[in-house]
C-alpha cells in the first residue's frame, strides 16, 4: 500500500485564543476579637493559621474567543462564566494543645 499523504491548507485556518478560567478560594480559621483583626492577622501571615476548606470552580466550557493573545487583564477575568464544575473540600484541622 502507498502511504497517502493529506495536505492541511493552513491558508484557510485562523489563530484563535480562547481562555479558560479557574478560580480558588481557600477558608482559613483564624482566631481574633473581630473581623478586621482576623483579616490583618491572616494577611500578615498565612502560614500560622490552619486552612480549613478550599473551593476550586474550574471553567468546562468557555463562552468568549479572542483574534489576538495582547487581551487586556480585565477582559479576561472579568467574563462570565457559564459552564463550570467545582470542587469543594474540606481540610481535616489539626490542633495540638500542650498538657502541663
Amino acid at each position: 500500500m502507498k502511504n497517502k499523504k493529506y495536505k492541511l491548507h493552513s491558508a484557510d485556518l485562523q489563530d484563535f485564543f480562547v481562555p479558560i478560567n479557574e478560580i480558588r478560594s481557600e477558608l482559613y480559621k483564624v482566631s481574633a476579637k473581630n473581623a478586621e483583626e482576623a483579616i490583618h492577622k491572616l494577611t500578615s501571615n498565612t502560614s500560622k493559621f490552619s486552612k480549613v476548606r478550599s473551593v476550586h470552580l474550574i471553567e468546562t466550557s468557555p463562552n468568549r474567543v479572542f483574534s489576538n493573545k495582547n487581551i487586556n487583564e480585565h477582559a479576561l477575568l472579568s467574563k462570565e462564566i457559564d459552564h463550570y464544575q467545582i470542587h469543594d473540600k474540606e481540610l481535616k484541622n489539626f490542633t495540638m494543645k500542650l498538657i502541663k
